[in-house]
């Protein structure tokens, strides 16, 4: 494995990784939202939780897509 290879290996392990933690934490925080969602009382807050759940599971989506796939897809062309 040449210089560059390691070096394009160790960036995307470190991106892997900060993806995945970011993703553990945002799955806590949409468990959290669904039981604050549970909680409200008023149709708006209910909507307002909903919205926020929506956009975050669009990012981690995103997330998803641009990393892992990507990284997946590389190494599967690499077999």
């Amino acid at each position: 494995m040449t210089n560059i290879a390691r070096e394009i290996l160790f960036e995307t392990s470190s991106q892997i990784l900060e993806a995945t933690e970011f993703l553990n934490i945002s799955d806590q925080e949409i468990i959290n939202l669904f039981a604050e969602y549970e909680q409200a009382q008023s149709t708006f807050e209910k909507q307002e939780t909903v919205e926020v759940i929506c956009k975050t599971l669009m990012i981690n989506m995103q997330i998803e897509e641009e990393i892992f796939h990507s990284v997946l897809k590389t190494a599967l062309k690499e077999k």
